[in-house]
């Protein structure tokens, strides 16, 4: 993707590790030629409820639809240098056969109650 008017996007295969909450992954990214990197990824376009059995049960269904090794493409838009990691547009990687009708993490995330369509989404 390189460089745009809001400055430099990329679009990277990468590899789920952990979920560490409902809209925040710790991915492996191949960033090509034998270059990987692990990063924290807060995904965009999906806000989790901040009341804690809410937050929990985001978290365990995001773990249902993304389990360990799951391939992703990750859209990076920014990083976060507050809380260190990227913020990306995660969709499911070639090869994935996606756990819900839906076919992408937010919607399906949604579709389940454990998250609601934030704004940043629409403006994609």
């Amino acid at each position: 993707m390189g460089l745009t008017a809001a400055g430099f996007e990329w679009e990277v295969l990468g590899r789920v590790v952990h979920v560490l909450e409902g809209n925040l992954l710790l991915v492996d990214l191949d960033l090509g030629w034998q270059v990987y990197h692990r990063s924290r990824v807060k995904v965009l376009g999906l806000e989790i409820h901040d009341a804690p059995r809410l937050a929990h049960e985001a978290r365990r269904r995001a773990q249902q639809l993304l389990p360990q090794g799951t391939p992703v493409i990750v859209h990076s838009i920014r990083m976060n240098r507050l809380s260190r990691s990227c913020d990306a547009y995660v969709s499911y990687g070639p090869g994935f056969e996606p756990r819900s009708d839906e076919g992408s993490f937010v919607l399906a995330m949604i579709a389940s109650g454990c998250g609601i369509q934030s704004p940043d989404l629409a403006a994609r």
